[in-house]
């Protein structure tokens, strides 16, 4: 997972921090780049993310990126457009039925017959 962090209204890009061979399954206390990251922002930033799903692949764990993320005066965006340009109540349902969809996923991936 790749992250961007960007800053300023010209929105240059002032770090990339990279989570290769990391999974979004596990538990944000297990992800120090991700950590690291959410810990570099400062009010008006933002954290660009290549799709959405790349946060976190838990409901839980999402909601709690995102609230470490405000809490610090950022915003999370994501590069695919997927409901992250906004927090109104449309933008939250898409991100949310999206999160769903992946749950849903992960599932059918995960009971599938082995070959």
């Amino acid at each position: 997972m790749t992250f961007g962090v960007t800053s300023g209204s010209a929105r240059s890009t002032v770090a990339i921090y990279t989570d290769a061979g990391t999974s979004g399954a596990l538990a944000i206390d297990t992800r120090p780049v991700s950590l690291e990251a959410i810990g570099a922002l400062k009010r008006g930033d933002v954290l660009l993310v290549a799709k959405q799903d790349r946060i976190s692949r838990g409901v839980i764990a999402t909601a709690m990126i995102e609230r470490l993320v405000t809490k610090r005066g950022a915003r999370i965006i994501s590069a695919a457009c997927e409901g992250s340009e906004n927090n109104d109540p449309f933008s939250l349902l898409m991100r949310r039925l999206m999160e769903g969809e992946l749950l849903i996923l992960d599932d059918i991936i995960r009971n599938a017959p082995k070959k």
